[in-house]
Parts: structure tokens; sequence; C-alpha cells
């Protein structure tokens, strides 16, 4: 009897180190894919807050670019050849609204345009009395919405200026030659502006009233 004890007792203590050590490598292997999970985990977080960041940054650039781009008077000047228009706004007490406005259209004439007036016409219309026609006549060019040369059917359409009265309406008409406005020509469509679109004109439009 004490031999068969003596067996069973090394037997059970043979087996010990086994049932140990299956159980040993079930608990690393458990450990090991959580751990690998987690850090699939972290990756996919980081690849999540890469991307975000991203486009935080582009929406970042997107919005910069919007404040920094220049207005309607800012893109006059700097194209360099609306010098007389620029002076007929300021003296005409209408470069804050064309700086300030949202959304408008500008009919603009070059300096060119401008000349092509009776001589002398230009400086009489600068002086201070006569603003409020000089206001007149610039106000004419100017629409209170966005028109781009795409918008624009096939045929003549009649659009409302911000002139305050008279001959408030110009005649836009868009053809195979190109675009019109009234007795102008459109020589360069669609420059655009932080607060609304420019299209260059050949003669400075004049309102019946």
């Amino acid at each position: 009897m004490p031999d068969r004890i003596a067996q069973k007792f090394v037997m059970v203590h043979k087996r010990r180190p086994l049932i140990r050590s299956e159980t040993s490598c079930v608990v690393c292997h458990t450990r090991s894919k959580r751990v690998e999970q987690l850090i699939r985990a972290h990756e996919g977080d980081r690849d999540v807050r890469k991307t975000i960041l991203a486009a935080a940054l582009g929406m970042s650039t997107a919005f910069a670019g919007s404040a920094n781009a220049a207005n309607i008077v800012e893109t006059a000047a700097n194209a360099g050849t609306f010098q007389t228009l620029i002076a007929a706004a300021k003296a005409a007490g209408l470069d804050g609204a064309l700086s300030d406005g949202k959304n408008l259209t500008v009919f603009a004439p070059t300096d060119d345009a401008f000349a092509k007036l009776p001589k002398g016409t230009v400086e009489s219309l600068l002086k201070p009395e006569n603003k409020s026609k000089l206001a007149a006549i610039l106000s004419y060019h100017v629409l209170p919405r966005q028109l781009t040369s795409d918008q624009l059917p096939h045929k003549s359409i009649h659009v409302r200026t911000i002139k305050s009265g008279g001959d408030r309406t110009l005649r836009v008409t868009k053809g195979s030659a190109g675009v019109t406005v009234d007795n102008a020509s459109v020589i360069k469509a669609d420059i655009k502006a932080s607060n609304g679109v420019i299209h260059v004109i050949d003669t400075v439009m004049l309102p019946s009233r």
C-alpha cells in the first residue's frame, strides 16, 4: 500500500507542472490578443485623430483664404486699369459700399472707357457740387446681387441696379459675339472678389434720367 500511495503522489506531482504550463500558455495567449487589440485600437484612434487634424487644418486654410481675399475696390485697385473708377467712387462716397457690401456685381469701366467721354466730363463729375450726379452714374453700374456670365440666358434680360431713382434698369444681352450691357461690351467677365464679382466693360454707361 505505501508503495502505491507513493506512486500516486509522484504521478500527481509530475502532472502539476504540465497543468500549470498549459494554463499559463492560455493566459499568455489571451493577454497577447488583448494587447494586440489595444494596440490596433490605439492605432485606429491615432489615424482618426490624424484625419480630424488634417480636416481642421484644411478648413482653417480655406477660412484664412476667404478672410484674406480682396474686396471689389481692392481687386480693382490691384488690376491697375480702374484708377478713374476708384477715384470717382471715392468722390461719390460709394467706395465704402463697394468695399463692405455683399454679393454685388459691378460692371467696371476701364480708364480707357472714361477717356472716351467728352473732354472735361470726368473732371466736372469729380467736383463736389456734382457728387449726386456722379453717384447716380456709378450706382447704375452696380447690381445688388451676384450675376455671373454662366447665369445669363442666350437672350436679353433686364436687371435692376442699386441706383435710387430714375432709370434703374440695365439691358444685358448674351449672344454669339459676347455679352453687352446697354451700349457697353463686356471685355472680361467673372473677376471674383471677396464680396462679389466684376465684369470689365469698355464704355461708361449713362442712365437716361
